[in-house]
């Protein structure tokens, strides 16, 4: 039995010249990074960006800083070409120029002595681009100013026209009562179930639970109460909210949605929904839930709570988030601390 003989491929003469000569020709030379330090500071970004690996954006960024902009004027004035010509008293004075006399903002000031900071390391650490008169440590940190109190609390006179502005609406005067009252996360509002108000406790309280929805920011259960002077006024709405006005539902819930027809829980949406119609009515800022909560945490401040105190009522875990509260008042607390009376 015979087999058909299988028809030979040749390759093509260009395949065979090309194969024979591939390992002969020359590659072109890629081009080397320069080895001196005198190049344009345009070039030198390029040359941070492929060795530290930029992104596009920070790419451009550096180049917007470095060779841009008023860095780049401020150099042409100066007659600075090349990075070797850069020194720390050029910096200082560029520094000195944009924060006094042309007054950036801080974040920017920061991107500045980043950028210029990164040069100086890349040049530190690049053969033939050292240059003893421009080093990173030369860069000057940007100062830290002392944290002041969030200006986004509401004033004593914008809260009374938010509350009065919701008289004769039972229930979004209840909800914004509670919030300034109690300093609740909107999302904790939410899930307060009718059991989780202790009206009857002296003095009275609500229980903030992980248990509903798993609400709780932090987690941990804990108990707040009502600062004045909403407590009186509030307790009584309440009880009368609970016992007759609440809306029937099937769910535990202390407020109910008035759209749903079906009793369903009101939602954070609706919450902030009925803020933002509240502020437009008492002809305010627009007013958003959180904002609330701040207020009460300065109130608080205001009125001499302790740190603790405000942290385990708040259910915060750090201390920073309560230390913003007390920032706004080192004159008080210069005047305590000069008034204490220390044995020994």
């Amino acid at each position: 039995m015979t087999f058909p003989a299988k028809p030979l491929i040749l390759p093509s003469i260009s395949t065979t010249i090309d194969g024979h000569l591939k390992p002969l020709r020359r590659r072109a030379p890629a081009s080397p990074p320069p080895t001196s330090r005198r190049v344009s500071i345009d070039r030198c970004v390029d040359l941070m960006a492929t060795r530290y690996q930029w992104a596009d954006t920070t790419r451009v960024n550096a180049r917007d800083y470095l060779a841009r902009g008023r860095f780049l004027a401020f150099c042409n004035a100066r007659g600075i070409e090349t990075v070797d010509q850069l020194s720390n008293e050029a910096v200082l004075d560029f520094i000195g120029d944009v924060r006094d006399r042309v007054g950036v903002s801080r974040n920017t000031l920061r991107r500045y002595r980043n950028y210029l900071r990164r040069l100086a390391d890349f040049c530190a650490t690049t053969p033939g681009f050292e240059n003893p008169y421009f080093t990173s440590s030369a860069v000057p940190n940007a100062p830290k100013e002392p944290r002041r109190r969030r200006s986004d609390a509401l004033t004593h006179s914008e809260e009374q026209a938010l509350v009065a502005a919701l008289v004769g609406h039972r229930r979004d005067s209840l909800i914004v009562r509670v919030l300034l009252a109690c300093g609740l996360r909107v999302s904790e509002l939410c899930a307060l179930c009718v059991d989780d108000v202790k009206l009857t406790a002296r003095p009275p309280r609500i229980l903030v639970s992980k248990g509903h929805r798993d609400m709780t920011k932090s987690g941990v259960d804990r108990q707040v109460t009502f600062r004045q002077p909403y407590a009186r006024e509030l307790v009584r709405d309440l009880e009368a909210w609970i016992d007759r006005h609440r809306p029937e539902s099937l769910h535990p819930d202390l407020f109910i949605s008035e759209r749903s027809s079906s009793g369903e829980p009101i939602t954070t949406t609706a919450v902030q929904q009925m803020l933002q119609r509240a502020s437009l009515r008492a002809g305010l800022r627009p007013i958003h839930p959180h904002l609330l909560r701040r207020t009460w945490a300065t109130r608080l401040a205001d009125a001499g709570a302790t740190v603790t105190d405000l942290m385990q009522q708040a259910g915060w875990s750090s201390i920073e988030m309560v230390t913003v509260y007390y920032a706004g008042s080192e004159e008080r607390a210069i005047e305590r601390v000069a008034g204490l009376r220390v044995e020994g």
